[in-house]
């Protein structure tokens, strides 16, 4: 027994998944452009994965990992230590969900080694069907 099915809406669907994929992915690219790095982060097991990365901080958090570890070490490596108690309060993941509460996001200013002004912003993506953030 042989059978031939028409199966052109199926490719089509396919190939307008594919580039809804390739858009997303660009948008995703292009928006993370501004910042200088950026990681996804799962609040529930307190997981990071990489987006987009600078080599050296790829060097120093890898690309995924444990995020709770991964600021530690950000604090104590790359902050100027006037600013590290304040960032380690804003990256603390146990306060988090509660400090971002139904706001879309939280950031923070400080001084890195290098002297320089930076930014650190969470951005919530996801929200339990009771609203906390659970990802960022």
């Amino acid at each position: 027994m042989g059978i031939i099915q028409n199966i052109s809406d199926l490719k089509l669907q396919e190939a307008r998944s594919h580039n809804h994929q390739r858009l997303f992915t660009a948008i995703v690219e292009a928006l993370s452009k501004i910042y200088m790095f950026n990681y996804h982060i799962d609040l529930e097991t307190k997981e990071f994965t990489e987006i987009v990365g600078l080599d050296y901080i790829t060097q120093l958090l890898g690309t995924k990992g444990d995020a709770v570890h991964a600021f530690e070490r950000f604090t104590t490596t790359l902050i100027d230590e006037k600013y590290q108690e304040d960032f380690k309060a804003f990256v603390d993941m146990t306060t988090l969900a509660d400090r971002i509460g139904q706001q879309q996001n939280i950031s923070l200013e400080y001084l890195s080694i290098k002297n320089r002004w930076c930014r650190a912003s969470f951005i919530v993506v996801a929200r339990n069907d009771a609203g906390i953030p659970v990802q960022l």
